[in-house]
């Protein structure tokens, strides 16, 4: 018997969902075509969590995932944000930001060094006036080193 590996998986469920939402969207099924396009969504969100890693160290605060590698050292920061688990660093003209919600062991103790290395440099804890969705967008395409363009 042959299993599927992750990329056949992939292409059989990633084009499953979108394809069960078109057709109940057709049929007149909303809740049915909601609930597909959803689970497609999820989907999709899952495949750019996979492999995500997110580094602090003296330099600075690198995120790597599938899209590409973005990062922001610590003398570009002016500011944070953080709310529970999720934390915005915000530069001049650059931001990143991570959600720790779904990560493992060492969670705390991550949280309690980027804690102490904000208080260290005395970074002042807000969100930059006059920030808005497509301008944080825009900072975060500042913020990648690496990576595919298309995002």
């Amino acid at each position: 018997m042959r299993s599927l590996d992750d990329e056949s998986r992939f292409r059989v469920h990633g084009h499953s969902f979108p394809r069960a939402a078109y057709e109940n969207w057709r049929q007149g099924n909303a809740i049915a075509s909601v609930a597909s396009g959803l689970f497609a969504l999820l989907g999709v969100w899952t495949f750019f969590l996979a492999g995500s890693t997110i580094e602090v160290d003296q330099r600075g605060t690198r995120l790597t995932a599938p899209r590409g590698v973005h990062e922001i050292c610590w003398p570009e920061v002016q500011s944070v944000k953080m709310r529970g688990h999720a934390i915005c660093f915000f530069g001049e003209n650059k931001a990143l930001a991570y959600n720790l919600l779904f990560a493992g062991k060492g969670k705390r103790e991550f949280q309690e060094y980027v804690a102490q290395s904000i208080r260290e440099r005395r970074i002042a804890a807000d969100e930059p006036p006059g920030m808005n969705t497509l301008k944080l967008r825009q900072m975060y395409r500042n913020a990648k080193i690496r990576g595919w363009k298309v995002f």
